[in-house]
């Protein structure tokens, strides 16, 4: 039986964050060490990531979503097909062309 051999990966992290990753590996019963490994096999078993990366939506944005959806349902648009929404469109596009 061969031992593999290891070597040393330096990763500069926010303090908070490491703090609070401990206390959650910990909690799994095991260390940073151990969780960075079994990342970097599963990323190598998926050859992938193991997620999907996704861009934390900003307040300002869910907001928005949420306004066009409450005005959706107040104008009874919530239910319409992208057919009828995309028909919509080319009527007012060539309303306004027949406006210029």
């Amino acid at each position: 039986m061969t031992l593999s051999q290891s070597t040393t990966i330096n990763v500069r992290v926010d303090e908070s964050v490491k703090r609070n990753v401990e206390i959650l590996f910990d909690s799994m019963g095991m260390n940073i060490s151990t969780a960075v490994n079994v990342f970097f096999k599963q990323c190598l078993l998926e050859e992938a990531l193991p997620f999907q990366p996704r861009a934390k939506r900003s307040s300002s944005l869910i907001e928005a979503i949420r306004e066009a959806q409450e005005q959706a349902i107040k104008n009874e648009t919530s239910n319409m097909t992208l057919s009828e929404i995309n028909e919509i469109i080319a009527e007012v596009r060539q309303d306004k062309r027949g406006k210029q």
